[in-house]
This record gives C-alpha cells, sequence and structure tokens, in this order.
C-alpha cells in the first residue's frame, strides 16, 4: 500500500470580489483576499504538484484580479522550502486553466 502526503503550497494572495467568488452574489463590493495554493503530493517515490499556483504580482494585476506574491512565495521558493528542486517534480496536473497558473 502506497501512503501519499499532501502539502499546501501557498503561492500568493489574490483580491477578488466576495459576491463574484465566494458567497454567490451576497456582499457584493466587499474585496476579499484569499490564498492562491498549489498541492504538492509526495508518494511512491513521486513527487506531484497539483495547479501550479499564482504566477507572480504583475501577471495577476495585469490579466486578471488585484492581487500579489510576497518574497518567498513563488512556487520554486515555496517548494525550496520544503528542500525540493523544481526538477524533482514528476508530474504536474492541472485541475482547471486560470490565469494564475
Amino acid at each position: 500500500m502506497t501512503h501519499y502526503t499532501i502539502r499546501l503550497v501557498n503561492t500568493g494572495i489574490q483580491e477578488s470580489d466576495n459576491a463574484q467568488y465566494a458567497t454567490f452574489r451576497k456582499g457584493a463590493g466587499q474585496i476579499i483576499e484569499h490564498p492562491v495554493f498549489a498541492f504538492l503530493v509526495e508518494g511512491g517515490g513521486r513527487k506531484i504538484l497539483v495547479d501550479t499556483g499564482m504566477s507572480d504580482t504583475q501577471r495577476s494585476v495585469t490579466y486578471n484580479h488585484a492581487g500579489r506574491q510576497e518574497p518567498g512565495q513563488a512556487r520554486h521558493e515555496q517548494l525550496e522550502s520544503l528542500g525540493i528542486r523544481t526538477d524533482d517534480i514528476d508530474t504536474i496536473i492541472f485541475t482547471h486553466l486560470h490565469w494564475d497558473h
């Protein structure tokens, strides 16, 4: 039996209208902040990245919602803090296609 570990990788913060993303039309005009995650799955000798999180602050602001990526939040920096190089990732799975990947 293979055991898997799943870790959240916080790659930035997105700012968006509450009514569009959180409460289905309630609270329009209230701007909320929420994390943009990638998920690192490890098991069976493999490292799998599910979604890739936020690209960077400039891309977020230019192509979609206001957001920010604090120093150290880039996906490669987050992985390195876990002792993993980007070259160590065996597979990348996108669950959806958005501006942030």
